[in-house]
């Protein structure tokens, strides 16, 4: 949820260009050497002939990710332009570039209904349950900044969630709508 393309209705005749201004969009392209697809985010592009990838763009806190999974891509970025190989990811946000290999599930398990965290920071935790479910969560726990958490959930309802959260975190969640 949240998430924002901009394409046009009809690519030019050379480039085929779309624009992930916040969120995240999973491209499965078609091969057409003589038409580049090209994904733009924020001050960054990444340009593929034929190819899957995940592209995660957080507005707010100016990082992008590319994830790599079949075919290659070029990724620029202000600092760097890296080509990446499949089960390669780079992530660019306000301390530079870098690059490093990923898992499949973690990253692009959302498209499937599969919400993965792994030792994930619980702020972190609470951004993705808000963002998917779009709700506000409230998190009580005096120890919040050392809590983490690991789990997948696949298709679960959000009161299922919190539920398993708030019992392996010892923590009260409340769920608010958003306004």
């Amino acid at each position: 949820s949240n998430t924002e393309l901009a394409f046009p209705q009809t690519f030019s005749d050379s480039l085929r260009v779309v624009e992930v201004r916040k969120g995240e969009a999973f491209f499965e392209v078609a091969e057409d050497p003589s038409k580049p697809f090209v994904v733009r985010t924020g001050t960054t592009q990444t340009r593929v002939l034929g190819t899957t990838f995940n592209v995660r763009y957080q507005a707010e806190v100016e990082q992008v990710e590319v994830a790599l999974v079949s075919g290659k891509v070029r990724y620029t970025a202000e600092d760097a332009e890296l080509l990446l190989e499949p089960s390669e990811m780079v992530r660019t946000n306000t301390r530079g570039t870098q690059k490093s290999t990923f898992d499949l599930l973690a990253v692009t398990g959302w498209k499937d209904g599969k919400i993965v965290f792994d030792n994930t920071p619980i702020d972190e935790v609470v951004r993705v349950l808000e963002n998917w479910y779009g709700v506000e969560i409230e998190f009580h726990n005096k120890e919040k900044n050392k809590t983490s958490y690991t789990g997948v959930f696949e298709n679960q309802t959000l009161e299922s969630v919190l539920i398993g959260l708030g019992f392996s975190t010892q923590s009260q969640l409340i769920i608010r709508q958003k306004k």
